[in-house]
């Protein structure tokens, strides 16, 4: 999709358009290169509950890239990611308690975790 699609497929609500959005303003395709206006529109996503826009923001915040890494916002997005149903995010949530990383260890929890993503999978 060209930009201008893209932008009005984002206020009609689309979140697939929202991230492709996002994902042309982090690589300057076809707009001026903004990692910021990507993190902006990816937390929008996040916020409105875009599971794929959480867990990259959390891939973001865990591994310290463009922004400064920090565990706490990185378990913030995978938690959003997790209640969106997002595999990826839930496994990485489930790694956070498995560890530790940005809140308490809780191995339970990370079993819990780990066992929805599979009960998901069978579906």
């Amino acid at each position: 999709m060209d930009i201008e699609t893209l932008r009005k497929e984002v206020t009609q609500g689309n979140m697939q358009a929202l991230f492709s959005l996002a994902q042309k303003y982090w690589q300057g395709e076809g707009v001026k290169k903004s990692k910021k206006k990507a993190l902006e529109l990816w937390n929008e996503g996040a916020l409105k509950g875009d599971g794929v826009c959480a867990f990259h923001l959390g891939t973001l915040y865990e591994k310290g890239l463009i922004v400064k890494k920090d565990y706490n916002q990185a378990r913030y997005y995978y938690l959003i990611a997790y209640r969106n149903h997002h595999k990826e995010g839930t496994l990485r949530l489930a790694y956070f308690y498995e560890h530790g990383l940005g809140l308490y260890k809780d191995i339970e929890k990370a079993k819990e975790l780990y066992s929805e993503v599979e009960e998901w999978s069978e579906k």
